[in-house]
């Protein structure tokens, strides 16, 4: 059983091993603080009046001697934590992500969002379609429309104007014809764009009944 040391640091609790404080940072604050001189009952929690956020930094750069801080935390604040502590610094063991560099993060991540979100409503609206697609197939089938392709009105609500499917959209619609409602799509009766690419209703022909 690994044997560990509680740590009050301005009203947050920390607990770790006292391997890592003890015996691998002996010559540190904490390092005397918890040896046997110092600590009169190993179950109680140490107190240090410091900034117990703070904390969590201080020992994750004790265990891995290195550390990428947040922005949100600056680097000559934590050197003075470190300080304190009586920690070591070794020479560019601690990096700062610039205010920068954490905005470009946030506008890679963004820009992914917005396509996984844009995948995902072409999704949506690739299995709409297919369910409009059955229904339409099944008037045909009972005699109540006589077209054999699917038509989407202006006043539809799957209406879309100027907008086109990716192949992906597209392939998607075949997938869930055949998987959920038996159909197969037609593919040399499709309309196309100017630009040669399959169209979004307000027609979509290329459904075989």
């Amino acid at each position: 059983m690994v044997e560990t040391v509680k740590f009050n640091v301005g009203g947050k609790l920390y607990e770790c091993s006292r391997d890592l404080i003890a015996n691998q940072n002996p010559e540190t604050m904490l390092g005397r603080l918890v040896s046997e001189v110092w600590q009169s009952d190993p179950e109680e929690a140490i107190f240090i009046d410091r900034d117990g956020d703070l904390f969590a930094h201080v020992l994750n750069y004790l265990r891995y001697g290195s550390l990428e801080l947040p922005v949100t935390v600056p680097k000559s604040m934590f050197e003075r934590e470190l300080d304190y502590y009586g920690v070591t610094v070794e020479k560019e063991s601690i990096t700062a992500v610039t205010p920068t560099a954490y905005l470009e993060s946030l506008t890679i991540e963004r820009r992914l969002a917005k396509k996984k979100l844009q995948a995902a409503e072409e999704d949506q609206y690739a299995f709409l379609l297919a369910m409009e697609s059955h229904r339409q197939f099944l008037l045909a089938q009972n005699g109540i429309r006589s077209k054999d392709y699917i038509q989407i009105q202006r006043k539809d609500d799957l209406y879309k104007e100027g907008h086109s499917f990716s192949s992906d959209g597209l392939d998607l619609f075949g997938k869930y014809l055949r998987e959920f409602f038996g159909l197969e799509r037609d593919k040399s009766r499709h309309f196309l764009n100017e630009y040669g690419e399959p169209t979004y209703p307000p027609n979509l022909g290329g459904l075989k009944f």
